[in-house]
């Protein structure tokens, strides 16, 4: 089973994925999380979707907030064989067959990581704009519960 985990500071921002996930089978466990603070408007946000809504209380900052919030949901996949987490505020052009695509890959190669960097490093041929730099920011990681596990433990 895939665990996805979809961030995001702005709770309206689940609303396109809720719709996008719930085409998803059961073989697929989404959650959100965010650190937005007016709680009842993530509730009320929360009762229109399908999709599990949760809030973490605090706010510690935009890297350490999504290191905090990714964390706060690492029980809630411990029947997962792999964890997607990505950001909210990223679309997709395929809809959930880059989820599903993904994950049938990374389990049949049996990988421990993978992940779409941020399109902004690379030109319309798919070249790295910069060849001096390394990506290191993924928006799209999916990675086995295992080092998931061990990754985001607070």
């Amino acid at each position: 089973m895939l665990g996805i985990v979809v961030t995001s500071y702005i709770p309206h921002y689940f609303l396109y994925h809720d719709e996008l996930l719930s085409k998803l089978d059961s073989n697929y466990k989404p959650v959100f999380i965010t650190s937005y603070e007016n709680h009842k408007f993530v509730t009320d946000v929360g009762k229109s979707m399908n999709t599990e809504l949760y809030y973490l209380d605090e706010n510690p900052g935009k890297h350490d907030g999504t290191f905090y919030l990714i964390s706060s949901t690492n029980e809630l996949f411990s029947e997962c064989d792999y964890v997607l987490h990505y950001h909210a505020d990223i679309f997709f052009k395929d809809g959930i067959d880059l989820i599903r695509k993904t994950y049938e890959k990374v389990k049949e190669g049996n990988y421990k990581i993978a992940g779409i960097p941020r399109q902004w490093l690379f030109d319309d041929n798919l070249k790295y704009i910069n060849n001096n730099s390394i990506p290191v920011h993924f928006d799209f990681t999916i990675m086995r519960y295992d080092l998931f596990k061990q990754i985001f433990n607070l």
